[in-house]
């Protein structure tokens, strides 16, 4: 049994959120069992000067009882020193478009991405071990009103979605359609207890797609293919049509001018008075005016660029202007092997255990395990972490994700068929102090995970570990447990198999001061 140090100076014990299925429950007893919990609010002073923005962090302070901390540009030092001792299970950055928009310049070369590198790294540096301390997203929005409607958004349950992204994941859903973006022509459908049925598809998707996102049904957009800030091309190996800001229509050629201003004209006669901050264009140059604004997740794995925020208007910001209540998306560039492609194991395949922004927040922990034991495939990671710098189109980006909206929003997938696998977690206090803990997965389906099993753990900080069965590389650390049960290239396990791995944990019952910044 090795015993392995924990450095962190964060948060967690043992409560499994919601769908975990927790067999033995937390003791009232135990220091924060039963206390909210801790939500950070962070935002530049200047925000906090704008009354609008300040009526964002404002909604977010009464809605989860939170504490406000203030940071300038670069001031990510002094704030890791008031932010960590507070240990906060979630940290919210309420941001104006311009700061997330902001570049710096290291020998005349462009370095974007600059604010999201900032907070990726703080994230990580609470403690000194190498997972993100606490559930974190950044909250903006086009306008003050749009983050501001992002702030109070209700509880979502993921039913139907919108896929350019092969098939869908349709599988895991309730129903929903899915466009290739590989191979012109192939569509998928799933309507409600059936399975899902391949179909054939429009050779040029476009009308399709902005179709089925206008019927105000859609609870995710998930997307893949080429893109910047500014556009999405629905075709990753063929040529097809692309979704862009209505902003940049004036970019366009004379002839998808023209064409939207038909489209506006054609509104106007139907007495609509709407207009579209997302057009689809097709390879006609029709225009499509994209209207739905129904709440709504946005999870791009494949695309390049589009999750950061360049300016007032980008795809991102009209994405979340149109409904995106939580957008994941790239920063920088992504590859075909991204490791953002797990959280739809996370989100989906285990049927609403974890909320998005939790499924989220689990593959980039699972990332960084793999990082920090050496497991490294570099195309893997190059799209994923904040360290890593590639050029691009004459500027260098800080590669990185990021998750857009309330960290603590619930938006959970309706479960609708068995889960990859079950999980359960048992606890035990040992008579000197430590703590026992049992981790089990039961395969419901016969399939190799390609991720952790994951375990939210409640606030508590630990100082060490031990393995005493299971896998020698699981990792206890304040706020989580992942357990590889399974490994690349293993076969995969039968339904009904059953995995157990034991560890005892040293933790610390001091509780985190209170307060206001």
């Amino acid at each position: 049994m090795k015993r392995r140090p924990l450095t962190r100076s964060v948060s967690s014990v043992l409560a499994v959120l919601l769908l975990c299925r927790v067999s033995a429950p937390i003791l009232a007893s135990e220091p924060g069992a039963r206390e909210k919990p801790r939500y950070a609010v962070v935002a530049e002073e200047k925000t906090l000067q704008d009354k609008d923005w300040k009526a964002v962090v404002a909604a977010l302070e009464k809605k989860h009882a939170a504490k406000v901390f203030t940071w300038e540009p670069g001031g990510a030092e002094g704030l890791r020193s008031r932010l960590a001792p507070w240990r906060p299970r979630y940290v919210c950055f309420v941001a104006r478009p311009d700061e997330l928009a902001e570049e710096t310049l290291v020998r005349g070369v462009p370095l974007c991405g600059v604010y999201y590198h900032e907070v990726g790294v703080l994230m990580r540096s609470l403690d000194g071990d190498p997972y993100d301390d606490a559930l974190w997203a950044v909250l903006t929005g086009p306008t003050p009103k749009d983050a501001l409607r992002v702030a109070a958004a209700k509880p979502l349950v993921v039913r139907r979605a919108l896929s350019h992204v092969g098939s869908g994941w349709l599988e895991w859903l309730e129903s929903g359609a899915s466009f290739s973006e590989g191979e012109r022509g192939k569509k998928w459908i799933k309507d409600p207890g059936k399975p899902p049925r391949e179909v054939r598809g429009p050779d040029d998707t476009t009308a399709e797609f902005v179709r089925e996102l206008n019927s105000g049904k859609v609870d995710m957009v998930s997307s893949s293919g080429h893109a910047t800030e500014h556009d999405w091309q629905l075709g990753f190996s063929f040529k097809g049509g692309k979704i862009i800001p209505a902003a940049d229509v004036a970019k366009e050629p004379e002839p998808v001018k023209a064409a939207y201003e038909r489209a506006r004209k054609a509104a106007s006669s139907r007495g609509s008075k709407r207009k579209a901050a997302l057009l689809g264009v097709d390879l006609a140059g029709e225009v499509h005016e994209g209207l739905a604004d129904n709440p709504r997740i946005y999870y791009s794995p494949g695309t390049c660029l589009l999750g950061r925020v360049d300016g007032t208007d980008c795809m991102a910001l009209d994405w979340i202007r149109h409904g995106a209540m939580q957008l994941f998306g790239h920063v920088g560039l992504q590859t075909r092997s991204c490791y953002a492609w797990g959280i739809a194991e996370y989100f989906l395949a285990l049927q609403g255990r974890f909320s998005f922004s939790e499924a989220v927040w689990l593959n980039r922990q699972a990332l960084h395990r793999e990082v920090s034991l050496g497991l490294q495939d570099p195309m893997k990671y190059v799209c994923c972490r904040d360290e890593a710098k590639a050029p691009g189109e004459g500027r260098v980006f800080w590669e990185t994700t990021v998750l857009y909206g309330d960290p603590a929003w619930e938006a959970r997938a309706k479960p609708v068929v068995d889960p990859l696998y079950d999980q359960d977690l048992r606890t035990r206090r040992l008579a000197d102090g430590r703590e026992e803990l049992t981790f089990t997965a039961t395969m419901r389906r016969s399939a190799l995970p390609s991720r952790p099993a994951a375990f939210l753990l409640a606030p508590q900080p630990r100082t060490a570990f031990e393995v005493k069965e299971g896998p020698a590389d699981l990792v206890v650390a304040d706020e989580l447990a992942l357990v590889p049960f399974w490994k690349p290239g293993d076969e995969a396990p039968a339904a009904g198999k059953e995995y157990r791995a034991v560890a005892v944990v040293s933790r610390s019952d001091e509780a985190p001061p209170a307060g206001r910044d």
